[in-house]
């Protein structure tokens, strides 16, 4: 795999791609390196693909080769000599094993079966491309989404519109331009190989041909000079037409209420026009290059025949076989081309999933068993700070939650009471301090152990796309239908349920934008009744309720199983009249048990 690497770098030249940003970003070899050693054991593969595409190159360029011998056959009959060609001579010994008037016929056999296993290498090359590409996308896709799972939103500082882009448009345009990269290889190594046959031809075309390939090559420089910097005017600009979409879709009642719909279709039309127009300046860089180059192509060949032909350096039949060859080069060197052009324009791709390819950092799994809580749940000196932030959000917290009772948490807003939430549910890690259960550090558990003891009902509650039924088993896939409903029962949610058109089997779509907030709610408790658990956490749970539905509140609290600890956050001092503790956040973070 160092040789891999090493050719990164030499394709790199190529690429103008060593030289690092000037806004001091990775450079492009950085970011490609960073990309391509996330695929893991993929990256071994590459060489079989690098291989089968110098097989298949191989092949072509013996079976044209072999048309010297027989344009000069055809042209001086049978008295010419095999061995007077280049590396000819053990095609000569095998021709004369066979009879004068045989031999043609063997050459063209050779020919014929050189261009057969050119073909038949070429497609197996290309299937196990595709399959290739598809895989890399499968795990570059599956890297992104692992990092978002552990939080890599937050981590990385991007909005949702940020990470769809990511998702939708970046992880598979930054593939593309990787796979690009590395066929170059088998193209230059191809290249490389004709080139080599071009040479035993004739030195003094190959050197007018490397000339004029130089002249060509700062043409093209000329004309692709700007679609780096396009390709980053892209990916910015289809990022804020992402953002501006997702930002519509979320924020369309409020769009709607204020009369604002003209005002957002002009910013979404602003933001579309910027991405059309770097895509079109791009694009109509791309495509002016395939003609341009063609030409230049069509002006060499014609500068070849007049001055090899009208200076008699090569023979007739080694000159057509020398136009032969390069005619077959050409492709390859305007696919060079081509995936230089390919790879500016989608480079800033790569940059822009560099980081989500990082590993995140994952929550302790913890490695002690965990059965339920025996002992109370004590909080011991706890402090939390962001990264990135002045101060703490809470600093030395030291407090009990009994076992079995009801424990509420009041305090001012930004006081820190979902964040101990977050540690106590082990999303996040303290600064300092611990909270501890039955004896032991909670993040010494394991983390599927301690939170299937758990069920939480955050003051922001999502629903997935699915039936109501799918939502309230969500913590619990393997739930029967009866104990579905007899959750939903408890959290009072069965009446409401029943009345939609199709009961349990009714779907919501939309974080459940059709039902009430009450509703959701309901829901939401359901959803964390039905793992009966050990630890039951009411983080704002009647923030969407008005006053009257606080009665259902009370009344799930007391029909929560036997011995469940509650953790119960609220503004409303009614809501906590049940609770057996207060425990009281303020500004200042310090806990003060009433």
């Amino acid at each position: 795999m160092r040789c891999v690497r090493f050719h990164l770098v030499c394709v790199f030249w190529f690429c103008d791609a060593v030289s690092g940003m000037k806004d001091g970003r990775l450079s492009n070899l950085q970011a490609v390196l960073i990309l391509f050693n996330s695929l893991g054991g993929l990256r071994w593969f590459v060489l079989v693909l690098l291989a089968l595409s110098v097989v298949a190159a191989v092949f072509e360029g013996v079976g044209l080769y072999l048309l010297v011998p027989l344009i000069d056959t055809i042209i001086a009959g049978q008295d010419v000599s095999w061995a007077e060609y280049p590396f000819s001579d053990h095609l000569d010994v095998l021709l004369q094993r066979f009879p004068d008037d045989w031999q043609v016929r063997v050459l063209l056999f050779c020919i014929v079966a050189a261009i057969i296993a050119k073909n038949v290498t070429q497609f197996c090359c290309d299937y196990f491309w595709i399959r290739y590409d598809a895989t890399v996308n499968d795990r570059v896709q599956g890297r992104m989404f692992a990092r978002l799972l552990n939080g890599g939103g937050r981590e990385l500082g991007k909005t949702s519109g940020e990470i769809m882009n990511a998702f939708e448009n970046q992880a598979w345009r930054a593939v593309d331009a990787m796979l690009s990269l590395l066929t170059s290889f088998s193209e230059l190594l191809a290249a490389s190989f004709f080139l080599f046959l071009l040479l035993a031809l004739s030195w003094q075309l190959t050197v007018l041909v490397l000339v004029c390939a130089a002249v060509i090559a700062v043409v093209v420089h000329l004309l692709v000079t700007r679609i780096e910097r396009l390709g980053h005017v892209v990916v910015d600009s289809q990022q804020q037409l992402t953002v501006r979409i997702w930002d519509t879709i979320a924020g369309l009642k409020t769009i709607r209420l204020f009369g604002r719909e003209r005002y957002e279709h002009q910013r979404f039309s602003e933001a579309f026009d910027r991405l059309q127009r770097a895509n079109v300046r791009q694009e109509t860089i791309s495509v002016a290059v395939q003609p341009v180059t063609e030409l230049l192509i069509l002006l060499l060949i014609t500068l070849l025949a007049l001055v090899g032909l009208g200076m008699s350096i090569v023979a007739i039949p080694a000159f057509v076989s020398f136009i032969i060859i390069l005619r077959r080069l050409m492709p390859r060197a305007s696919e060079l081309v081509g995936i230089r052009v390919n790879f500016l324009a989608e480079v800033a791709a790569i940059h822009a999933i560099v980081p989500w390819l990082a590993d995140g950092a994952n929550r302790p799994a913890g490695t002690t068993p965990f059965t339920g809580l025996e002992t109370d749940i004590a909080v011991e000196g706890l402090s939390f700070r962001y990264d990135g932030t002045d101060g703490p959000v809470l600093e030395d917290l030291s407090f009990r939650i009994p076992r079995g009772e009801v424990t509420g948490i009041a305090g001012p807003s930004g006081s820190g009471k979902s964040t101990f939430v977050d540690l106590l549910c082990r999303m996040s890690v303290p600064t300092g301090g611990r909270i501890t259960a039955n004896g032991r550090d909670i993040g010494a558990y394991k983390l599927g152990d301690w939170l299937g003891q758990i069920g939480v009902v955050t003051q922001d509650i999502y629903l997935f796309n699915g039936t109501i039924g799918e939502n309230i088993a969500y913590g619990k896939r393997d739930a029967s239908k009866e104990a579905v409903r007899q959750a939903a029962t408890r959290a009072n949610a069965d009446g409401f349920i029943m009345n939609t058109r199709d009961g349990y089997e009714t779907v919501i779509t939309d974080n459940g934008s059709e039902l009430s907030g009450g509703q959701r709610q309901r829901i939401a408790l359901a959803r964390a009744l039905l793992r009966n658990p050990d630890l039951l956490i009411l983080d704002e749970v009647t923030s969407a309720l008005d006053p009257l539905s606080e009665t259902l509140v009370q009344e799930t609290l007391a029909a929560r199983p036997v011995g469940c600890t509650v953790v119960l956050i609220a503004h409303r001092p009614t809501t906590l009249k049940s609770a057996d503790t207060i425990v009281r956040f303020s500004a200042a973070t310090e806990a003060q048990p009433d």
